[in-house]
């Protein structure tokens, strides 16, 4: 924008000062027409005007494409799916027309077998009249010759035995010694023929002193279907069964019944591939089988398949449609593959039969692709047709509407070389005559809108290099002014100053007085600053409290000096309502190219230089070191090698037991956490910590720790540790973190600790930090189950105020009263107080750094409750822990 700006303006002014070069002395200017170029009009005409009348055309053209294409797209689909439920319907009507005609062709059947039962019995009769009445007296061949007479394929006797009724002489050889026993309800039907009462049982015919079983498979060869009758009246002492192997049944079930059906629908259908009836108390299950005198066959009422074939299978797709379908009582529908083709299944349940079962009709798939396919065609010819009316249509009405805009493309040409004043003169009562005004408006305000422009933007070139607050410059102006002394010196050799400042206690004034004074007393830092650099450097606030001084002319002593009249003119102090506040800063300064020949380096270091004047106090200044180089070096290696410590297992913990002076036995462990560095050897957590706090790193690490300590004392609970408590250290970083509670949660019911075995141990300056805060995260932490500890106790500024609030249970005293309070009586008295207070709260006391006789005894004496300290033991490694708890409990 600034550079359209800026060539407007040169070519305006440039055009007027021809104009005014050309005058007649004394008189007025006379504008000139602007110069007519033709073949730039043609140009215009028919490349852009004729580019717009396309770009237009296309646009109606590719919307209505995009248009008919998502017409056609729901048009597949919704024929697709309207095409399938259809197929899915007459499926089911289908299969009602093919229960319809197994019902008609049952009922048929049953008809049959009523003619033959009443023949069989007839046979029945007569061999009554022929036979002696005790089944003793008649011989096998007997029945085998009476058989033949009368017409059956064979007879058998039955006679009761004790506990069943079995086969006691027949003219078939199979039948002999055959049980009943386990026959269902053809056993309850003998019962009652011998029993002279009138068959009940719903199945099969029942005629005066007979009754005639179902036609099933053959008990005695299952490669049969036989009609079986039985003839009680209770003159004989058997019960007489002829049966007929009947292929007759068969052949009218066959020529009638459903596969008849089938065939037929086949035939006359050839999307159609295949019907099957499933049994769904057998289908898909093992086969059942029924066994007789060692025989096995599977009874008609036990097959899977009813009628109809099974080739087309997907067998584990079709349990779950049969079962579906049956459940659901519902048709149920799907697409597969089987017999290498796309098909559709249909299950329709009849429930109303007898015997319920299952249709099965699958058809192909091709039939629905040829009809949408079909469809998509013609609907894409249509398509076609109206594509290309609307392009042609399209193009004529563009060409008509977008004619004037030539003349305005003429136009704003020349108020592009500078000619604001050019008028546009087009009559007309749309968009176009509209714009025609907008381009006369925009000329006559586009010259002064560049003066503004011009305003502007050098407006905005300050705010974007000037801190808003202090006007001051940021870090944008730092980073640029920085790359280019770099370039400077490295070109023309020299050195340069950079001095890193941090405001002490900063963050206390805004707690205490309020973010505005802060911001006053920042802005006034800032004056005092740029009045004592003046024009030998720079003074560029970083952001919050932090502040940089550039200064690229002066030797590192000249700096030096300049730093502390900075220092002292920044420790004044300031006045705000009448009071004086005192404000001072801490200093660091690196120099270029000792301390680094980066802009980074060199930050870094004079950070590290400042950092080491707040660890002396504040209100200092320091140079930076090689001393403070290889404390960088080692941070900088401590902090990406703690990035990657957890996945290459580097982390480990020892366990320093705590000794229970009441029992005398080791109640439990503290966790403390250790870091094995392939280069640097053993790191200890004065040193990582630290670190892990400022990179969030502690937040995952606390996570592992916690979750190691609580699987290691599971494992010792397995080694016969019962009972033992954990203690783990939390971070101010790990108290704080949002999720704290749900992750400690689901570490304990991970890992299956008891919660009451689980320690947790914050320091007391933490505790002691936002009182209403605290409290609550302590008492969520709580309702986890786990303990609370207040470690390093005594350090702080705690309250017996704060301890009746905080719901924790152990207090730990520090070491640093422990080690003297034998030598240092304010020590014992410190000691002695902590625990007599916290029994009278009901806590518990800890005692950190016991190492001899003489301490822990004495502490036994105070009535301490717990002690830890190398008089007890070393922080050991877990395998060595329950040893030595042993070692106690002996």
């Amino acid at each position: 924008m600034q550079r359209f700006a800026d060539r407007v303006t040169e070519r305006a002014v440039r055009s007027k000062i021809e104009r005014k070069d050309s005058w007649p002395a004394g008189n007025p200017p006379i504008r000139p027409e602007p110069p007519y170029h033709p073949q730039l009009c043609r140009k215009v005409r028919h490349g852009v005007l004729m580019s717009i009348r396309f770009k237009l055309s296309m646009v109606f053209s590719i919307t209505v494409a995009v248009i008919l294409i998502i017409q056609n797209v729901l048009s597949y689909f919704t024929v697709k799916d309207l095409l399938r439920d259809n197929l899915a319907r007459q499926h089911e009507v289908l299969s009602k027309q093919l229960s319809l005609a197994i019902e008609q062709a049952e009922y048929s059947a049953r008809a049959v077998e009523d003619r033959v039962g009443e023949q069989i019995r007839s046979a029945s009769v007569a061999a009554l009249h022929a036979l002696p009445p005790d089944y003793r007296e008649v011989s096998n061949e007997q029945l085998a010759a009476l058989s033949r007479k009368v017409g059956v394929s064979h007879i058998t006797l039955l006679a009761r035995t004790e506990g069943d009724i079995v086969g006691v002489k027949s003219s078939d050889p199979l039948e002999l010694n055959l049980s009943t026993k386990e026959w269902g309800y053809w056993y309850t039907a003998f019962e009652q023929l011998f029993d002279k009462h009138e068959v009940t049982i719903a199945e099969g015919q029942k005629l005066p002193h007979y009754w005639a079983g179902p036609a099933e498979v053959s008990s005695s060869d299952p490669n049969y279907v036989d009609k079986w009758g039985y003839y009680y009246d209770g003159t004989t002492n058997y019960i007489i069964n002829p049966y007929v192997r009947d292929e007759g049944i068969v052949s009218f079930r066959q020529s009638v019944g459903p596969d008849h059906y089938v065939r037929e629908q086949l035939k006359y259908s050839p999307y159609t591939l295949e019907i099957t009836g499933m049994n769904p108390r057998t289908f898909g299950q093992p086969p059942v089988y029924s066994e007789n005198n060692g025989r096995r066959f599977i009874e008609l009422a036990n097959r899977a398949i009813r009628f109809g074939t099974y080739e087309y299978k997907d067998e584990g797709r079709d349990l779950e449609g049969v079962r579906s379908a049956m459940a659901a009582g519902q048709p149920v529908s799907f697409i597969t593959r089987a017999q290498g083709l796309r098909v559709l299944k249909s299950f329709i349940p009849v429930l109303d039969a007898p015997d319920p079962f299952v249709i099965s009709i699958v058809a192909a798939y091709r039939m629905i692709d040829e009809v949408v396919n079909h469809q998509l065609l013609h609907d894409l010819m249509l398509s076609a047709l109206v594509l290309a009316v609307v392009s042609a249509g399209s193009y004529v009405l563009c060409g008509y509407l977008i004619r004037p805009l030539s003349v305005i493309i003429r136009k704003v040409n020349e108020i592009a070389h500078g000619d604001f004043d050019a008028q546009i003169r087009i009559d007309r009562k749309d968009e176009l005559g509209l714009l025609a005004g907008r381009v006369n408006a925009m000329a006559g305000s586009l010259a002064s809108y560049t003066r503004e422009l011009q305003e502007k933007n050098r407006e905005i070139g300050r705010q974007a290099s000037y801190d808003p607050l202090t006007g001051a410059k940021n870090r944008f102006a730092f980073n640029a002014d920085m790359e280019q002394q770099l370039a400077r010196l490295r070109h023309e050799g020299g050195s340069l100053s950079l001095v890193f400042i941090d405001f002490d206690r900063f963050k206390e004034v805004n707690d205490i007085f309020g973010h505005s004074l802060g911001d006053r007393l920042l802005t006034e830092a800032a004056a005092r600053m740029e009045g004592v650099v003046g024009s030998a450097g720079g003074v560029y606030r970083m952001g919050g409290d932090e502040f940089i001084l550039l200064l690229p002319e002066l030797g590192p002593e000249k700096s030096a000096a300049l730093v502390r009249r900075v220092m002292e003119a920044l420790a004044g102090t300031y006045l705000y309502e009448g009071s004086e506040i005192l404000l001072t800063p801490s200093m660091g300064m690196s120099t270029y190219p000792q301390d680094g020949d980066t802009a980074d380096l060199l930050v870094r270091s004079a950070d590290a230089a400042m950092y080491r004047s707040k660890l002396g106090g504040g209100n200092d200044f320091q140079l930076f070191s090689s001393e403070m180089k290889e404390e960088i070096q080692r941070r900088v290696q401590l902090e990406l090698g703690l990035r990657r410590a957890l996945e290459r297992e580097e982390l480990f913990l020892l366990y320093q037991p705590l000794l229970d002076l009441d029992a005398g036995r080791i109640q439990g462990h503290e966790a403390l956490m250790r870091w094995n560095h392939p280069e640097l050897g053993i790191i200890v957590p004065a040193e990582f910590i630290p670190i892990a706090e400022e990179t969030g790193l502690i937040v995952p690490i606390g996570q592992w720790a916690l979750r190691e300590a609580c699987l290691q004392n599971r494992r010792w609970e397995a080694e016969g540790g019962q009972g033992l408590g954990i203690s783990v250290n939390l971070s101010a970083r790990q108290f704080q973190q949002r999720g704290l509670v749900e992750d400690i949660r689901g570490i304990l019911e991970e890992t299956g600790i008891d919660p009451g075995l689980v320690t947790l141990e914050i320091t007391e300056n933490l505790a002691m930090n936002k009182e209403e805060y605290m409290i609550s995260r302590l008492r969520a932490l709580r309702e986890t189950g786990v303990r609370m500890a207040i470690d390093d106790f005594g350090t702080g500024y705690s309250s017996l105020m704060y301890l009746k609030k905080f719901p924790v249970q152990i207090l730990k005293i520090d070491r640093s009263f422990v080690s003297d309070m034998l030598r240092d009586e304010d020590d014992a008295e410190i000691v002695r107080t902590i625990i007599a207070m916290a029994h009278q709260l009901k806590l518990r006391v800890t005692a950190e750094g016991v190492e001899t006789e003489g301490q822990l005894q004495y502490l036994r004496g105070l009535g301490c409750d717990m002690v830890q300290g190398y008089y007890i033991s070393r922080p050991l490694p877990a395998e060595q822990c329950i040893r030595l708890v042993k070692q106690y409990d002996e």
